[in-house]
């Protein structure tokens, strides 16, 4: 139940981007169980989260792109939607006074919205990795009933949905749920780096890259289920169609 992609299938989607950012296969299995040793006192169930979409018959990720600044008049129009906040994307939406169904973090955001709309319902899915460990030790504790996700073996409580960005890492975790109609707002995937991403200082390069994969990882789930982009200045992909709001939510 833990893997909740094909394993054989992620792990030469993970070789690759392992090579390619220079990963440590150890350190990410490392916060993966401590992650899981966190959660063991402190965790939700996978039902809920199942229990939760099945409310749902279409679901949106918002991301944390340059365009999502003006992507107010989008969201204001999204109706019986399940909404998933791709980390630092938390803090516009409560700014827009809409509280995500789901949060999909790896605690680099502003964790202050994040905790907050934890505590108003959200339901936070934290993603362990090499380098964000001692976020896990900071933070696990406080949030309410998180669920655990992980890039390479899950552990107890702790899932491979798929996905490595927290934008992409949305559109696999609902793949998993079951959702087969997915739009995305302010997933641009450029070369732009939007205010509402993470808030410590990056790399451009190294940004850039993972936005690269992220990309090639939506044209990966864009050819088992619907993907669509509602973001006009998102780059192209295959697959993924470019939608109206209006066309989005007639589907």
């Amino acid at each position: 139940m833990a893997w909740l992609i094909d394993r054989s299938k992620w792990y030469q989607w993970y070789n690759y981007i392992k090579l390619k950012l220079n990963l440590s296969f150890e350190l990410d299995q490392k916060a993966t169980d401590i992650l899981s040793s966190l959660l063991s006192e402190n965790h939700n169930s996978i039902e809920s989260l199942y229990d939760l979409s099945r409310n749902y018959s279409k679901a949106i990720v918002v991301g944390a792109g340059p365009s999502l600044e003006k992507s107010h008049s989008i969201l204001k129009q999204v109706k019986d939607c399940l909404i998933v906040s791709a980390n630092g994307a938390t803090s516009f939406l409560l700014r827009c006074k809409i509280i995500p169904n789901i949060i999909v973090t790896d605690l680099d955001g502003l964790m202050k919205d994040i905790i907050e709309a934890n505590r108003n319902g959200s339901m936070v899915v934290v993603h362990a990795h090499g380098d964000n460990i001692e976020k896990l030790l900071k933070y696990v504790s406080i949030l309410s009933r998180p669920l655990g996700s992980t890039q390479v073996e899950p552990k107890p409580y702790v899932y491979n949905f798929g996905g490595f960005t927290d934008g992409d890492r949305g559109v696999f975790i609902l793949k998993a749920l079951g959702l087969r109609i997915i739009g995305m707002v302010g997933m641009d995937l450029g070369r732009r780096i939007g205010k509402y991403s993470k808030k410590v200082k990056i790399d451009k390069r190294v940004k850039i890259a993972k936005l690269e994969i992220a990309a090639k990882l939506l044209e990966w789930a864009a050819s088992e289920f619907e993907v669509y982009t509602l973001t006009p200045i998102a780059v192209n992909i295959p697959g993924v169609r470019k939608i109206t709001v209006q066309e989005f939510l007639k589907l």
